[in-house]
């Protein structure tokens, strides 16, 4: 399995917020920024994180997020098992909450968070907030979570009008925010090994609210532009539609062939 990231800090901000997780046995990357590609194998953890920007702290909650994952999962060999990520996932809630309530100011950080736990043949995605993962299906996009913001709520719901007026970044679900209730919805699914694509696309908001869908389509589906060339274009594209939010994209190759349909 490939992974190939860039992360980019916003316009006027002293540090990304955004984390990203690349662990298997051999190796482990806890990454704020930066550009680069890592091959690992199973069992492995690739995971993003990204800190809620309303609220301070958002770098310690991305960050505490990611490095209380490699606590918990610290035994690689143990195989992952949905109920157990689901507990695990709701301690790491918990731990954050615990650890942000002495730190006054920082009280209420929080961060989104989505992660792939492969092993075995097959993957179990945990997720919660609006980082995105999507798979290259057909040329096309398929999303794989759900985003837990007001606005995808809106529209499920059929209130059309209404999600337009609505703050799009909003989110109802996340790890920390100063009570352990803030996660609302913890979203868990497996994919089975003939379930499991062969490209996958981890980003955080800054870049999918940010690049139109047939030009993120398109640059997926182009088998002649290397997989780094599509990390940077993709950040180039939501730099080039204003977007002042800190950057992630990971591009995770199944088999390490080159992207492209």
């Amino acid at each position: 399995m490939l992974v190939t990231y860039r992360m980019l800090t916003g316009e006027g901000k002293e540090e990304c917020e955004d984390s990203a997780l690349i662990y298997d046995r051999g190796s482990r990357e806890l990454l704020h920024g930066g550009n680069g590609s890592t091959r690992i194998e199973e069992p492995c953890i690739i995971a993003i994180a990204d800190g809620v920007g309303g609220n301070p702290g958002g770098r310690d909650a991305s960050t505490f997020a990611m490095n209380a994952l490699l606590e918990q999962f610290s035994d690689l060999e143990v195989p992952f098992d949905a109920g157990q990520i689901r507990d695990k996932i709701r301690q790491i809630n918990c731990d954050l909450v615990s650890y942000s309530s002495d730190l006054h100011e920082k009280a209420h950080m929080a961060t989104t968070f989505t992660a792939l736990f492969c092993s075995g043949g097959r993957i179990i995605i945990a997720h919660a907030g609006n980082t995105r993962l999507n798979a290259l299906n057909n040329c096309f996009l398929k999303q794989l979570n759900t985003d837990h913001s007001t606005y995808q709520y809106l529209r499920d719901i059929g209130d059309y009008e209404a999600s337009e007026r609505c703050n799009k970044s909003e989110i109802y679900s996340f790890l920390g925010g100063g009570d352990p209730e803030g996660l609302r919805r913890l979203e868990i699914k497996v994919l089975e090994k003939d379930q499991i694509p062969e490209i996958m696309i981890l980003t955080s908001d800054g870049i999918h609210e940010y690049v139109e869908l047939d030009d993120f389509e398109d640059l997926m589906a182009d088998g002649s532009v290397s997989s780094e060339q599509k990390t940077a274009s993709l950040v180039e594209m939501a730099l080039e539609n204003f977007s002042r939010d800190d950057k992630t994209v990971l591009i995770i190759e199944r088999n390490g062939r080159q992207a492209g349909c």
